[in-house]
């Protein structure tokens, strides 16, 4: 009767590894999907320009944005995140990061 019990453990201890396996495979697989999914096109470049002097980020998004972005708003953003900008002030003699993409 006790080797019927040890059996029965051993099958249990590998079903429970087993499951814990799959799951782990299928987060890995996920996560991977997850970080394709937020590849950069391969035609996006980045400029560097010079800030004159009256420009603000909603004309500079106006000038260098193009139908690859959603928004006017979206790319704001994008250049915000890209050059650590807290607020929409910037400066006439500071340089800005710009991104392009090549449609």
């Amino acid at each position: 009767m006790k080797m019927i019990n040890i059996n029965q453990s051993i099958i249990y201890g590998l079903h429970r590894i087993l499951i814990f396996l799959l799951v782990i495979c299928c987060i890995t697989l996920l996560g991977i999907h997850t970080v394709k999914g937020k590849e950069e096109p391969l035609n996006k470049t980045y400029i560097t320009i010079a800030i004159e002097r009256n420009d603000t980020l909603w004309c500079i998004a106006e000038k260098y944005r193009n139908t690859a972005y959603y928004s006017t708003f979206d790319y704001i953003n994008e250049v915000k995140l890209i050059n650590r900008l807290n607020n929409d002030t910037i400066l006439a003699g500071d340089t800005l990061v710009i991104p392009i993409i090549r449609e």
